[in-house]
């Protein structure tokens, strides 16, 4: 006679093999009606499963749920490409339902709203000046409810990347993970790139992308839908081997190839941004006879810089400034400088200038201003729309909701700074760096897209700050660094 655990054991193996048998029979009944439900079942089950475990790791506050969000954010728009037209929409909408479901699994969790630091209290305030002015300006102004609430979520998702990030901890195990996801997706996007270069016409075809040009040369765009959003990803890329320390030959040449697959994008702004984050990663290097080689570092990589793109430089910069050449961007500008003037001190009202939302719902102060009947922001062809995001901010919220969202972006850049002050030479110290290098990047592109609005910068920047221990307080004033060894290192709450 089997003891009583022998017999647990075999009433739990008879049960496995009747699911295993059920769930067979299953879908072997399906494949009656159809072969593709089986495999439809396997899918949705799957999903399920994984949302289930995804909900408790947010419960729990796993940092496994926020990398699970960032990829999200990350691929939702290159699966957009592969899935069949009918379902674009959805999945392009996958990465705000994610968010929406963090911010409700959090909330009923118990979600901490004190900011963890004082520069997280000061972006924190800045933020709030910036959502008061947003939503008393389209009750003000008597903006449709359904684009005033569509804008106040898509002006907000800064802040609620941040909000939602600050809320886990990281352990030596989550950013092991973060790292091979990272890298992951790196080693996709950069091979991918290169076959797009080599045979563009057969990558264009598999995502169903229009073949770009811009100056007599393919723009690369890999796995992503538009140019802008490949060039955030590689100069994310970037941020991140650019920050490791000590910066090795490997990395060197890693940073060198990913420098370049950024440039292919051919945009100026990652010409712009390849030499920001380079100076700014000899300025904060660890190493003091790094940073005494800054000017030199800025002058070679300016130098460089230009001539590899000279005319990408004149064309950009003409468009930008030339005073034959009134823009879209300049228009924004003017436009949104307008409505800051017309409704001071609010502004037109979250939904109803620059953003997607004021398309979703088509804004009268398109018409209001003149600009329903210039190409590119007309009902049937609103492409210029949101490319500019301060223009953007200006046009919604005013000139104090302006002020508000500069000082929480200038707060987070502070926070990203003196978490690289205080941080030691471990991948803590990476992060601090890469958080840095990519906010300095996020503020500069601000200027010339709407990436004070998108979904994947946004993430990425609060995800960095988040494993940096930017939205921490140290015990201790002072870490260990590399010109001043054996110093204590710093004590993370």
């Amino acid at each position: 006679m089997p003891s009583g655990i022998g017999r647990r054991r075999m009433g739990a193996g008879l049960a496995t093999a009747t699911a295993t048998v059920a769930v067979a029979g299953l879908l072997g009944a399906l494949t009656w009606f159809d072969w593709r439900r089986p495999l439809v079942f396997v899918l949705g089950l799957g999903a399920v499963l994984a949302i289930v475990r995804w909900i408790q790791w947010i419960a729990h506050r796993d940092a496994r749920a926020v990398i699970a969000l960032w990829v999200v954010f990350a691929v939702n728009r290159s699966i957009a490409l592969l899935v069949p037209a009918s379902l674009g929409n959805s999945v392009l909408s996958l990465d705000d339902a994610a968010l929406a479901v963090t911010l409700a699994v959090l909330t009923l969790t118990g979600i901490r709203l004190r900011p963890p630091s004082r520069e997280l209290a000061v972006a924190y305030v800045g933020f709030g000046v910036f959502t008061a002015c947003g939503v008393a300006g389209a009750l003000v102004t008597g903006l449709a409810p359904r684009a005033a609430l569509l804008g106040t979520w898509l002006a907000l998702k800064l802040f609620a990347c941040v909000l939602v990030t600050m809320q886990f901890r990281w352990r030596d195990r989550d950013v092991r993970v973060a790292a091979r996801t990272v890298g992951t997706l790196i080693v996709i996007a950069v091979g991918t790139a290169v076959a797009q270069w080599v045979s563009p016409a057969t990558v264009n075809g598999i995502f169903g992308q229009p073949e770009r040009t811009r100056l007599g040369a393919n723009v690369i765009t890999s796995i992503f839908r538009q140019p802008a959003q490949y060039s955030t990803f590689m100069i994310f890329a970037l941020a991140v081997v650019l920050a490791r320390y000590p910066m090795t030959a490997r990395r060197a040449g890693g940073a060198l190839l990913l420098g370049a697959g950024a440039l292919f994008s051919l945009r100026l702004k990652a010409l712009f941004d390849i030499v920001l984050m380079v100076g700014a990663r000899v300025a904060v290097s660890p190493a003091r006879n790094v940073k005494a080689r800054l000017p030199l570092v800025l002058l070679s990589a300016g130098a460089a810089a230009t001539f590899l793109g000279a005319g990408l430089l004149r064309e950009r910069l003409w468009v930008l400034f030339g005073v034959d050449s009134e823009s879209a961007r300049q228009i924004l500008y003017a436009t949104g400088a307008l409505i800051a003037r017309d409704n001071f001190p609010l502004g037109g009202g979250f939904g109803s200038f620059g953003s997607e939302a004021s398309v979703v719902v088509y804004s009268p102060l398109y018409a209001v201003y003149g600009l329903s009947n210039i190409f590119g922001f007309s009902v049937d062809r609103p492409i210029f729309v949101h490319d500019a995001a301060w223009a953007t901010v200006l046009g919604e919220a005013g000139v104090f909701g302006v002020a508000g969202f500069a000082v929480a972006l200038g707060a987070l850049l502070l926070a990203a700074w003196r978490a690289v002050r205080r941080g030691d030479l471990g991948w803590r110290g990476d992060a601090a760096r890469a958080a840095l290098l990519f906010t300095l990047a996020f503020t500069s592109d601000s200027l010339t897209t709407p990436q004070l609005f998108g979904g994947f910068a946004c993430m990425t920047l609060a995800s960095l700050l988040s494993i940096s221990g930017a939205g921490t307080e140290p015990h201790i004033s002072e870490a260990r660094r590399a010109d001043a060894p054996g110093r204590p290192e710093a004590v993370w709450r």
